[in-house]
Protein backbone atom coordinates (compact mmCIF):
# COMPACT_ATOMS: atom_id res chain seq x y z
CA UNK A 1 0.00 0.00 0.00
CA UNK A 2 1.37 3.36 -1.19
CA UNK A 3 1.56 5.83 1.75
CA UNK A 4 -0.20 9.21 1.17
CA UNK A 5 0.00 12.98 2.97
CA UNK A 6 -3.07 13.88 4.03
CA UNK A 7 -3.90 16.90 2.00
CA UNK A 8 -4.75 18.64 4.69
CA UNK A 9 -1.03 18.23 5.74
CA UNK A 10 0.18 19.85 2.78
CA UNK A 11 -0.30 23.51 3.47
CA UNK A 12 1.33 22.89 7.32
CA UNK A 13 4.59 21.41 5.54
CA UNK A 14 4.62 23.80 2.89
CA UNK A 15 4.90 26.36 5.73
CA UNK A 16 7.61 24.28 7.61
CA UNK A 17 9.79 24.04 4.57
CA UNK A 18 9.33 28.28 4.35
CA UNK A 19 9.63 28.43 7.95
CA UNK A 20 13.11 26.44 7.90
CA UNK A 21 14.42 28.15 4.50
CA UNK A 22 13.67 31.25 6.45
CA UNK A 23 15.53 30.47 9.48
CA UNK A 24 18.38 28.96 7.36
CA UNK A 25 18.57 32.67 5.31
CA UNK A 26 18.44 34.33 8.75
CA UNK A 27 21.01 32.47 10.24
CA UNK A 28 23.38 32.89 6.99
CA UNK A 29 22.77 36.39 6.81
CA UNK A 30 23.65 36.87 10.53
CA UNK A 31 26.82 34.85 9.95
CA UNK A 32 27.90 37.37 7.13
CA UNK A 33 27.04 39.97 9.12
CA UNK A 34 29.14 38.69 12.24
CA UNK A 35 31.83 37.91 9.80
CA UNK A 36 32.12 41.19 8.35
CA UNK A 37 32.15 42.70 11.85
CA UNK A 38 35.03 40.73 13.07
CA UNK A 39 36.87 41.67 9.77
CA UNK A 40 36.48 44.86 10.27
CA UNK A 41 37.66 44.97 13.86
CA UNK A 42 40.57 42.50 12.65
CA UNK A 43 41.83 45.54 10.02
CA UNK A 44 41.28 48.30 12.79
CA UNK A 45 43.45 46.48 14.96
CA UNK A 46 46.62 45.88 12.35
CA UNK A 47 45.49 49.43 11.21
CA UNK A 48 46.20 51.00 15.39
CA UNK A 49 49.43 49.19 15.41
CA UNK A 50 50.66 49.82 12.19
CA UNK A 51 50.30 53.73 12.90
CA UNK A 52 51.98 53.00 16.24
CA UNK A 53 55.00 51.58 14.63
CA UNK A 54 55.21 54.56 12.47
CA UNK A 55 55.00 56.67 15.03
CA UNK A 56 57.64 54.68 16.58
CA UNK A 57 60.31 54.69 13.39
CA UNK A 58 59.85 58.44 12.85
CA UNK A 59 60.63 59.09 16.46
CA UNK A 60 63.45 56.97 16.87
CA UNK A 61 65.06 57.83 13.60
CA UNK A 62 65.89 61.36 15.36
CA UNK A 63 67.30 59.60 18.37
CA UNK A 64 69.38 57.54 17.06
CA UNK A 65 72.71 57.16 15.20
CA UNK A 66 72.77 54.18 12.47
CA UNK A 67 76.35 53.79 13.42
CA UNK A 68 75.85 52.93 16.80
CA UNK A 69 72.29 51.03 15.70
CA UNK A 70 74.54 48.86 13.46
CA UNK A 71 77.56 48.37 16.27
CA UNK A 72 74.74 47.31 18.86
CA UNK A 73 72.70 44.80 16.42
CA UNK A 74 76.42 42.92 15.79
CA UNK A 75 76.18 41.90 18.84
CA UNK A 76 74.93 38.11 20.21
CA UNK A 77 72.78 38.01 23.49
CA UNK A 78 75.83 37.55 25.88
CA UNK A 79 77.97 40.20 24.38
CA UNK A 80 75.10 42.39 24.30
CA UNK A 81 74.29 41.60 28.37
CA UNK A 82 78.48 42.32 28.18
CA UNK A 83 78.15 45.83 27.27
CA UNK A 84 75.06 46.97 28.87
CA UNK A 85 76.61 45.37 32.23
CA UNK A 86 79.60 47.69 31.12
CA UNK A 87 77.58 50.75 31.18
CA UNK A 88 78.53 51.43 27.07
CA UNK A 89 75.13 50.78 26.28
CA UNK A 90 71.79 51.25 28.80
CA UNK A 91 69.05 48.53 28.67
CA UNK A 92 66.87 51.49 27.75
CA UNK A 93 69.10 52.37 24.88
CA UNK A 94 69.24 49.10 23.57
CA UNK A 95 65.76 48.07 23.35
CA UNK A 96 64.97 51.45 21.80
CA UNK A 97 67.71 49.89 18.50
CA UNK A 98 65.89 47.18 18.39
CA UNK A 99 62.67 48.90 18.46
CA UNK A 100 63.86 51.01 15.71
CA UNK A 101 65.09 48.14 13.80
CA UNK A 102 62.49 45.78 14.09
CA UNK A 103 59.76 48.66 13.18
CA UNK A 104 62.17 48.84 9.54
CA UNK A 105 62.19 45.08 9.27
CA UNK A 106 58.34 44.82 9.96
CA UNK A 107 57.86 47.35 6.73
CA UNK A 108 58.98 44.50 4.61
CA UNK A 109 58.69 41.49 6.28
CA UNK A 110 55.81 41.85 8.19
CA UNK A 111 56.88 40.00 11.33
CA UNK A 112 55.47 42.21 14.01
CA UNK A 113 52.04 41.84 15.22
CA UNK A 114 52.74 45.06 17.78
CA UNK A 115 55.31 46.66 19.75
CA UNK A 116 55.15 46.05 23.65
CA UNK A 117 53.52 49.68 25.03
CA UNK A 118 55.50 49.61 28.22
CA UNK A 119 59.26 48.33 26.58
CA UNK A 120 60.31 52.02 27.77
CA UNK A 121 59.13 51.81 30.82
CA UNK A 122 60.55 47.99 31.78
CA UNK A 123 64.09 49.23 30.45
CA UNK A 124 63.97 52.42 32.82
CA UNK A 125 63.37 49.60 35.79
CA UNK A 126 66.07 47.04 34.70
CA UNK A 127 68.20 50.38 34.57
CA UNK A 128 67.20 50.93 38.14
CA UNK A 129 68.25 47.33 39.38
CA UNK A 130 71.44 45.67 40.21
CA UNK A 131 73.13 44.22 37.19
CA UNK A 132 75.28 41.61 38.64
CA UNK A 133 71.98 39.67 39.68
CA UNK A 134 70.81 39.88 36.51
CA UNK A 135 71.81 37.04 34.15
CA UNK A 136 69.66 38.54 31.16
CA UNK A 137 70.17 42.25 31.91
CA UNK A 138 68.73 45.01 29.36
CA UNK A 139 68.34 42.15 26.90
CA UNK A 140 65.44 42.98 24.48
CA UNK A 141 63.64 39.77 23.50
CA UNK A 142 60.74 39.08 21.29
CA UNK A 143 58.08 37.12 22.29
CA UNK A 144 55.23 35.17 19.79
CA UNK A 145 51.55 36.46 19.80
CA UNK A 146 49.60 33.79 21.41
CA UNK A 147 51.95 34.22 24.92
CA UNK A 148 50.31 37.07 27.09
CA UNK A 149 51.86 40.38 27.46
CA UNK A 150 49.76 42.37 30.17
CA UNK A 151 47.30 44.44 27.97
CA UNK A 152 47.39 43.06 24.63
CA UNK A 153 45.32 40.44 23.11
CA UNK A 154 46.91 36.94 22.33
CA UNK A 155 44.35 35.97 19.69
CA UNK A 156 46.19 32.88 17.68
CA UNK A 157 44.31 34.15 14.38
CA UNK A 158 40.74 34.39 16.01
CA UNK A 159 39.40 38.04 15.69
CA UNK A 160 37.12 37.03 17.80
CA UNK A 161 39.57 36.88 20.63
CA UNK A 162 40.62 40.64 20.15
CA UNK A 163 38.73 41.18 23.29
CA UNK A 164 40.72 38.90 25.38
CA UNK A 165 43.17 41.37 27.24
CA UNK A 166 45.45 39.69 29.16
CA UNK A 167 45.54 40.97 33.02
CA UNK A 168 49.30 39.53 33.46
CA UNK A 169 51.86 38.92 31.83
CA UNK A 170 52.82 34.88 31.08
CA UNK A 171 55.03 32.92 33.47
CA UNK A 172 58.16 33.17 30.86
CA UNK A 173 57.48 36.91 29.81
CA UNK A 174 57.46 37.55 34.09
CA UNK A 175 60.36 35.39 34.29
CA UNK A 176 62.36 37.16 31.52
CA UNK A 177 61.29 40.28 33.61
CA UNK A 178 62.86 39.19 36.58
CA UNK A 179 65.91 37.87 35.08
CA UNK A 180 66.56 41.85 33.50
CA UNK A 181 65.64 41.15 29.88
CA UNK A 182 62.98 43.60 28.61
CA UNK A 183 59.93 42.29 26.01
CA UNK A 184 59.89 44.67 23.20
CA UNK A 185 57.38 43.19 20.54
CA UNK A 186 55.08 40.60 19.57
CA UNK A 187 55.65 38.19 16.73
CA UNK A 188 53.18 36.97 13.64
CA UNK A 189 51.97 33.70 13.30
CA UNK A 190 49.93 31.23 11.55
CA UNK A 191 46.42 31.10 11.99
CA UNK A 192 45.64 28.90 15.34
CA UNK A 193 49.02 28.10 14.93
CA UNK A 194 48.54 24.90 13.09
CA UNK A 195 50.30 25.84 9.38
CA UNK A 196 53.74 25.93 8.27
CA UNK A 197 52.39 29.11 6.02
CA UNK A 198 52.59 32.12 8.04
CA UNK A 199 49.46 33.95 7.82
CA UNK A 200 46.54 34.41 9.62
CA UNK A 201 43.15 37.26 8.94
CA UNK A 202 43.91 39.91 11.24
CA UNK A 203 47.83 40.44 10.84
CA UNK A 204 48.71 39.16 7.46
CA UNK A 205 51.54 37.36 5.78
CA UNK A 206 54.81 37.27 7.18
CA UNK A 207 57.97 36.83 4.79
CA UNK A 208 61.24 34.77 5.00
CA UNK A 209 64.46 37.11 6.04
CA UNK A 210 66.26 35.56 2.94
CA UNK A 211 64.38 35.99 0.16
CA UNK A 212 60.56 37.91 1.01
CA UNK A 213 59.32 36.10 -1.65
CA UNK A 214 59.67 32.81 0.29
CA UNK A 215 57.84 31.72 3.28
CA UNK A 216 59.33 32.01 6.95
CA UNK A 217 57.93 28.39 8.10
CA UNK A 218 54.91 28.21 11.11
CA UNK A 219 53.75 28.90 13.53
CA UNK A 220 56.58 30.81 14.73
CA UNK A 221 56.82 32.84 11.49
CA UNK A 222 57.34 36.37 13.13
CA UNK A 223 60.51 35.30 15.45
CA UNK A 224 62.07 33.20 12.38
CA UNK A 225 61.71 36.66 10.72
CA UNK A 226 62.54 39.06 12.99
CA UNK A 227 65.57 36.96 14.51
CA UNK A 228 66.73 35.87 11.03
CA UNK A 229 66.64 39.72 9.80
CA UNK A 230 68.56 40.71 12.74
CA UNK A 231 65.83 42.91 14.73
CA UNK A 232 65.59 40.63 17.77
CA UNK A 233 68.63 39.05 19.44
CA UNK A 234 66.45 36.60 21.27
CA UNK A 235 62.86 35.17 20.76
CA UNK A 236 60.31 33.01 21.65
CA UNK A 237 58.54 30.30 20.05
CA UNK A 238 56.08 27.61 20.20
CA UNK A 239 56.71 24.37 19.25
CA UNK A 240 53.87 21.22 18.66
CA UNK A 241 54.94 20.23 16.00
CA UNK A 242 58.27 21.57 14.47
CA UNK A 243 56.61 25.22 14.57
CA UNK A 244 60.39 26.63 16.43
CA UNK A 245 62.70 24.37 14.38
CA UNK A 246 60.86 24.20 11.07
CA UNK A 247 61.07 28.36 10.44
CA UNK A 248 64.57 28.25 12.36
CA UNK A 249 65.71 25.94 9.37
CA UNK A 250 64.07 28.19 6.72
CA UNK A 251 65.51 31.37 8.04
CA UNK A 252 68.86 30.60 8.88
CA UNK A 253 68.72 30.99 12.73
CA UNK A 254 69.09 28.63 15.47
CA UNK A 255 65.59 27.03 17.25
CA UNK A 256 65.71 25.12 20.39
CA UNK A 257 62.52 22.92 21.78
CA UNK A 258 62.78 22.06 25.00
CA UNK A 259 61.28 18.79 26.93
CA UNK A 260 57.84 19.64 27.74
CA UNK A 261 57.89 21.58 31.28
CA UNK A 262 61.56 22.28 31.29
CA UNK A 263 60.37 25.69 30.66
CA UNK A 264 57.04 26.73 31.60
CA UNK A 265 54.09 27.42 28.90
CA UNK A 266 51.58 29.15 31.64
CA UNK A 267 49.87 31.73 29.79
CA UNK A 268 50.50 30.06 26.61
CA UNK A 269 47.04 30.82 24.48
CA UNK A 270 46.38 27.48 22.66
CA UNK A 271 43.10 27.21 20.41
CA UNK A 272 42.50 24.16 21.80
CA UNK A 273 44.17 21.72 24.41
CA UNK A 274 45.72 18.43 23.76
CA UNK A 275 47.50 15.58 25.94
CA UNK A 276 49.26 13.65 23.96
CA UNK A 277 51.33 15.94 21.29
CA UNK A 278 51.79 18.82 23.46
CA UNK A 279 53.33 22.40 22.65
CA UNK A 280 56.53 23.55 24.27
CA UNK A 281 57.78 27.52 24.29
CA UNK A 282 61.80 27.42 23.63
CA UNK A 283 64.17 30.17 22.57
CA UNK A 284 65.33 31.18 18.81
CA UNK A 285 68.57 33.24 18.45
CA UNK A 286 71.33 32.98 15.26
CA UNK A 287 73.53 31.44 17.35
CA UNK A 288 73.37 28.58 20.38
CA UNK A 289 75.66 30.68 22.53
CA UNK A 290 72.55 33.06 22.96
CA UNK A 291 69.93 30.11 23.57
CA UNK A 292 72.21 28.69 26.10
CA UNK A 293 72.07 31.93 27.51
CA UNK A 294 68.43 32.35 27.97
CA UNK A 295 68.47 28.79 29.25
CA UNK A 296 70.81 29.29 31.99
CA UNK A 297 68.75 32.16 32.79
CA UNK A 298 65.22 30.68 32.62
CA UNK A 299 65.89 27.28 34.18
CA UNK A 300 65.73 29.20 37.79
CA UNK A 301 63.78 29.63 40.93
CA UNK A 302 61.65 32.43 39.89
CA UNK A 303 60.32 30.04 37.44
CA UNK A 304 59.47 26.98 39.50
CA UNK A 305 58.05 29.54 41.82
CA UNK A 306 55.57 30.74 39.44
CA UNK A 307 54.55 27.69 37.66
CA UNK A 308 54.63 24.21 39.99
CA UNK A 309 54.65 21.96 36.44
CA UNK A 310 58.20 23.27 35.61
CA UNK A 311 60.93 20.30 36.94
CA UNK A 312 62.74 22.40 39.26
CA UNK A 313 66.06 21.66 37.30
CA UNK A 314 68.47 24.41 36.89
CA UNK A 315 71.05 24.17 34.18
CA UNK A 316 73.43 21.87 34.31
CA UNK A 317 76.94 23.71 33.29
CA UNK A 318 78.72 20.40 33.63
CA UNK A 319 76.36 18.68 31.51
CA UNK A 320 77.17 21.44 28.88
CA UNK A 321 80.57 21.66 29.22
CA UNK A 322 81.67 18.19 29.41
CA UNK A 323 84.54 17.50 27.29
CA UNK A 324 83.70 13.53 26.79
CA UNK A 325 83.33 12.56 23.39
CA UNK A 326 79.50 12.22 22.60
CA UNK A 327 77.97 8.73 20.76
CA UNK A 328 75.90 10.44 18.36
CA UNK A 329 73.42 8.41 16.13
CA UNK A 330 72.35 9.89 12.73
CA UNK A 331 70.04 9.39 9.94
CA UNK A 332 69.74 10.74 6.20
CA UNK A 333 66.33 9.57 5.78
CA UNK A 334 63.24 8.25 8.19
CA UNK A 335 61.73 5.89 5.49
CA UNK A 336 58.49 8.22 5.57
CA UNK A 337 59.07 11.20 3.37
CA UNK A 338 62.72 11.51 1.87
CA UNK A 339 64.75 15.02 2.37
CA UNK A 340 65.93 16.43 -0.82
CA UNK A 341 69.44 15.93 -1.51
CA UNK A 342 70.37 19.55 0.13
CA UNK A 343 68.59 18.68 3.55
CA UNK A 344 70.56 14.96 3.24
CA UNK A 345 73.95 16.94 2.76
CA UNK A 346 74.16 18.69 5.33
CA UNK A 347 73.43 15.56 7.94
CA UNK A 348 76.42 14.16 6.14
CA UNK A 349 78.69 17.11 6.33
CA UNK A 350 77.70 17.39 10.14
CA UNK A 351 78.58 13.68 10.64
CA UNK A 352 81.62 13.63 9.23
CA UNK A 353 83.19 16.89 11.17
CA UNK A 354 81.42 15.37 14.28
CA UNK A 355 83.29 12.03 13.84
CA UNK A 356 86.65 14.25 12.51
CA UNK A 357 86.70 16.07 16.45
CA UNK A 358 86.91 12.44 17.76
CA UNK A 359 82.94 11.58 18.72
CA UNK A 360 81.66 8.51 17.88
CA UNK A 361 78.90 8.13 15.00
CA UNK A 362 76.23 5.43 14.59
CA UNK A 363 74.01 4.45 12.08
CA UNK A 364 69.96 4.90 13.50
CA UNK A 365 66.78 3.80 12.33
CA UNK A 366 63.99 5.67 13.23
CA UNK A 367 61.49 2.95 14.51
CA UNK A 368 57.53 2.40 12.78
CA UNK A 369 57.53 5.97 11.85
CA UNK A 370 54.63 5.61 9.19
CA UNK A 371 52.56 4.05 12.20
CA UNK A 372 53.89 6.93 14.94
CA UNK A 373 52.48 9.63 12.44
CA UNK A 374 49.46 8.09 11.92
CA UNK A 375 49.03 7.90 15.33
CA UNK A 376 50.40 11.78 16.42
CA UNK A 377 48.40 13.22 13.77
CA UNK A 378 45.34 11.12 15.19
CA UNK A 379 45.73 12.54 18.64
CA UNK A 380 46.09 16.15 17.59
CA UNK A 381 42.48 16.12 15.91
CA UNK A 382 41.02 13.26 18.03
CA UNK A 383 37.77 15.22 17.93
CA UNK A 384 38.10 15.40 14.33
CA UNK A 385 38.74 19.18 14.20
CA UNK A 386 35.55 19.89 16.26
CA UNK A 387 36.76 22.41 18.70
CA UNK A 388 38.25 24.29 15.45
CA UNK A 389 35.37 24.23 14.19
CA UNK A 390 33.54 25.43 16.61
CA UNK A 391 35.98 28.17 16.96
CA UNK A 392 36.22 29.43 13.91
CA UNK A 393 32.28 29.98 13.63
CA UNK A 394 31.67 32.85 12.14
CA UNK A 395 34.73 34.02 12.19
CA UNK A 396 37.50 34.25 9.27
CA UNK A 397 39.17 31.46 7.96
CA UNK A 398 42.48 31.85 6.40
CA UNK A 399 43.34 30.75 3.21
CA UNK A 400 46.80 28.67 5.00
CA UNK A 401 44.31 26.85 7.08
CA UNK A 402 41.29 26.26 4.73
CA UNK A 403 42.87 22.96 3.42
CA UNK A 404 42.24 21.80 7.11
CA UNK A 405 39.40 23.52 7.70
CA UNK A 406 38.15 21.36 4.69
CA UNK A 407 38.93 18.06 5.86
CA UNK A 408 37.32 19.33 9.19
CA UNK A 409 34.08 19.74 8.06
CA UNK A 410 34.27 17.44 5.25
CA UNK A 411 31.17 15.29 5.83
CA UNK A 412 31.99 11.11 6.87
CA UNK A 413 30.90 9.44 3.93
CA UNK A 414 32.58 12.17 1.88
CA UNK A 415 36.27 11.29 3.84
CA UNK A 416 35.85 7.80 3.41
CA UNK A 417 35.12 7.69 -0.68
CA UNK A 418 37.46 10.26 -0.71
CA UNK A 419 40.30 8.29 1.25
CA UNK A 420 39.64 5.18 -0.86
CA UNK A 421 39.77 6.85 -3.92
CA UNK A 422 43.27 8.73 -2.83
CA UNK A 423 44.16 5.77 -1.65
CA UNK A 424 44.72 3.86 -5.12
CA UNK A 425 47.15 6.40 -6.04
CA UNK A 426 48.76 7.21 -2.50
CA UNK A 427 48.06 5.06 0.56
CA UNK A 428 50.03 7.14 2.51
CA UNK A 429 48.11 10.49 1.95
CA UNK A 430 44.98 8.01 2.13
CA UNK A 431 45.83 7.59 5.54
CA UNK A 432 46.63 10.83 6.52
CA UNK A 433 43.72 12.23 5.45
CA UNK A 434 41.26 9.76 7.59
CA UNK A 435 44.28 10.36 10.40
CA UNK A 436 43.06 14.38 10.83
CA UNK A 437 39.67 12.96 10.91
CA UNK A 438 39.94 11.31 14.27
CA UNK A 439 41.42 8.42 12.46
CA UNK A 440 37.25 7.45 11.85
CA UNK A 441 36.56 7.09 15.57
CA UNK A 442 35.82 10.40 17.55
CA UNK A 443 35.32 8.54 20.72
CA UNK A 444 36.93 8.81 24.29
CA UNK A 445 37.65 5.11 23.85
CA UNK A 446 39.65 5.70 20.77
CA UNK A 447 41.41 8.47 22.29
CA UNK A 448 42.94 6.56 24.89
CA UNK A 449 43.75 3.42 22.63
CA UNK A 450 45.98 5.94 20.74
CA UNK A 451 47.55 7.59 23.70
CA UNK A 452 48.27 4.23 24.25
CA UNK A 453 49.75 3.51 21.32
CA UNK A 454 51.69 6.76 21.96
CA UNK A 455 53.15 6.06 25.71
CA UNK A 456 53.89 2.21 23.69
CA UNK A 457 55.88 3.70 21.02
CA UNK A 458 57.70 6.11 23.54
CA UNK A 459 58.62 3.42 25.35
CA UNK A 460 60.23 1.51 22.31
CA UNK A 461 61.89 4.46 21.13
CA UNK A 462 63.93 5.29 24.55
CA UNK A 463 64.11 1.71 24.86
CA UNK A 464 66.20 1.54 21.68
CA UNK A 465 67.94 4.61 22.13
CA UNK A 466 69.34 3.07 25.62
CA UNK A 467 70.01 -0.31 24.69
CA UNK A 468 70.10 -0.84 20.95
CA UNK A 469 72.33 1.88 20.00
CA UNK A 470 73.64 3.18 23.45
CA UNK A 471 73.89 6.88 22.27
CA UNK A 472 74.09 10.43 23.83
CA UNK A 473 72.59 12.41 20.70
CA UNK A 474 70.68 12.04 17.37
CA UNK A 475 71.60 14.11 14.19
CA UNK A 476 68.94 14.20 11.15
CA UNK A 477 67.33 16.48 8.35
CA UNK A 478 65.09 19.32 10.03
CA UNK A 479 62.70 19.22 7.25
CA UNK A 480 62.43 16.89 4.13
CA UNK A 481 62.55 20.36 1.65
CA UNK A 482 64.57 23.99 2.34
CA UNK A 483 62.69 27.64 2.12
CA UNK A 484 60.59 27.62 -0.96
CA UNK A 485 58.29 29.88 -2.45
CA UNK A 486 54.98 31.05 -0.33
CA UNK A 487 52.21 29.08 -0.78
CA UNK A 488 54.51 25.44 -0.68
CA UNK A 489 54.32 24.47 2.50
CA UNK A 490 50.55 24.81 3.57
CA UNK A 491 49.26 21.42 2.74
CA UNK A 492 51.93 18.31 3.56
CA UNK A 493 51.21 16.83 6.61
CA UNK A 494 54.99 15.08 6.03
CA UNK A 495 56.57 18.11 6.16
CA UNK A 496 56.40 17.66 10.12
CA UNK A 497 57.74 14.03 10.05
CA UNK A 498 61.65 14.65 11.18
CA UNK A 499 60.55 17.48 13.79
CA UNK A 500 56.86 16.06 15.35
CA UNK A 501 59.47 13.01 16.16
CA UNK A 502 60.62 14.48 18.76
CA UNK A 503 57.59 16.39 20.48
CA UNK A 504 55.81 12.74 20.73
CA UNK A 505 58.36 10.85 22.14
CA UNK A 506 59.23 14.12 24.23
CA UNK A 507 63.01 14.91 23.68
CA UNK A 508 64.75 17.73 23.57
CA UNK A 509 65.32 18.84 19.61
CA UNK A 510 66.69 22.34 18.09
CA UNK A 511 68.01 23.04 14.95
CA UNK A 512 71.60 24.99 14.28
CA UNK A 513 72.18 26.69 10.59
CA UNK A 514 74.88 24.47 8.42
CA UNK A 515 74.77 25.45 4.93
CA UNK A 516 72.91 27.10 1.96
CA UNK A 517 71.41 25.46 -1.16
CA UNK A 518 73.76 24.85 -3.85
CA UNK A 519 73.68 24.78 -7.83
CA UNK A 520 74.81 20.84 -7.13
CA UNK A 521 71.36 20.44 -5.26
CA UNK A 522 69.25 21.69 -7.58
CA UNK A 523 71.06 19.96 -10.02
CA UNK A 524 70.87 16.58 -8.05
CA UNK A 525 66.65 16.94 -7.93
CA UNK A 526 66.63 16.01 -11.39
CA UNK A 527 67.59 12.43 -10.14
CA UNK A 528 65.60 12.53 -7.05
CA UNK A 529 62.69 10.17 -6.03
CA UNK A 530 60.61 10.25 -2.65
CA UNK A 531 59.77 6.70 -1.46
CA UNK A 532 56.05 6.59 -2.63
CA UNK A 533 56.12 7.77 -5.77
CA UNK A 534 53.08 10.05 -4.70
CA UNK A 535 51.92 13.96 -4.41
CA UNK A 536 53.72 14.68 -1.84
CA UNK A 537 57.12 13.34 -3.14
CA UNK A 538 57.14 15.35 -5.92
CA UNK A 539 55.58 18.65 -4.35
CA UNK A 540 59.28 18.46 -2.27
CA UNK A 541 61.00 18.37 -5.40
CA UNK A 542 59.18 20.83 -7.57
CA UNK A 543 58.80 23.62 -4.63
CA UNK A 544 62.81 23.29 -3.83
CA UNK A 545 64.26 23.83 -6.98
CA UNK A 546 63.94 27.65 -7.09
CA UNK A 547 65.17 27.40 -3.81
CA UNK A 548 69.60 28.44 -4.41
CA UNK A 549 70.93 30.38 -1.34
CA UNK A 550 68.54 29.12 0.86
CA UNK A 551 69.48 28.45 4.51
CA UNK A 552 70.01 24.51 5.89
CA UNK A 553 69.53 23.77 9.00
CA UNK A 554 70.91 20.14 10.85
CA UNK A 555 68.54 18.83 13.52
CA UNK A 556 69.99 17.57 16.85
CA UNK A 557 68.37 15.86 19.31
CA UNK A 558 68.80 14.08 22.72
CA UNK A 559 66.99 12.29 26.00
CA UNK A 560 64.64 14.04 27.56
CA UNK A 561 65.51 16.50 30.24
CA UNK A 562 69.28 16.60 29.09
CA UNK A 563 68.68 19.44 27.14
CA UNK A 564 72.30 20.27 28.40
CA UNK A 565 73.62 17.53 25.55
CA UNK A 566 71.49 19.06 23.15
CA UNK A 567 72.82 22.04 22.98
CA UNK A 568 76.20 21.21 23.35
CA UNK A 569 75.88 18.75 20.12
CA UNK A 570 74.22 22.35 18.21
CA UNK A 571 77.20 24.11 19.81
CA UNK A 572 79.52 21.44 18.37
CA UNK A 573 78.06 21.47 14.78
CA UNK A 574 78.05 25.00 14.99
CA UNK A 575 81.62 25.66 15.94
CA UNK A 576 82.47 22.44 13.15
CA UNK A 577 80.36 24.15 10.31
CA UNK A 578 80.35 27.84 11.27
CA UNK A 579 77.58 29.13 8.18
CA UNK A 580 80.88 31.75 7.07
CA UNK A 581 82.54 29.24 5.94
CA UNK A 582 79.77 27.54 3.32
CA UNK A 583 78.53 31.29 2.24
Amino acid sequence: MIFEIPSQCVPCMLLALVVLICAKLLQYVAHIGRSKTLRDKANKKREKEQEFIQRQLGTLCKELSEEKVKSVLSLNGPQLVDEIKGKQLSPSLATKIYVYNACKVTKKLNCITEIIKDYAETAEKQEAKNATDLPLYGLPVSIKECLETKGAPSTVGIASYLDNIATSDCVLAQVLKHCGAVPFAKTNFSQMILSFESSNPIFGETSNPRNPDFGPGGSSSGEGSIVGSGASVLGFGTDTGGSIRGPSHLCGICGFKPTLNRLSHSGLVPPYCMTSVTATVGPMARDVDTIVMAMRALCCDKMFELDPHVIPVKFRDEMYNNKKPLRIGYFYDNGYVKPVPACQRVVKMAKEALEKAGHTLVSYTVPDIEDIMDAASTAVFADSGETCVRLLKDDIVDDCLMHLYTRWTMPWIVRKIYAFLLSLKSPRMAKDLMAYGGGGDTSTYNLWQVRMKIEMYKAKFWSEWREKYKIDAVICPTYPLVACKKGNLVNTTGLMTYTVLFNTVNGPAGTVPVSKVTQKDIDDLKDFQGHYGDDWDEHNKKATLQSINMPIGVQCASYPFKEEVCLRLMKEVETLLPMKKNQ
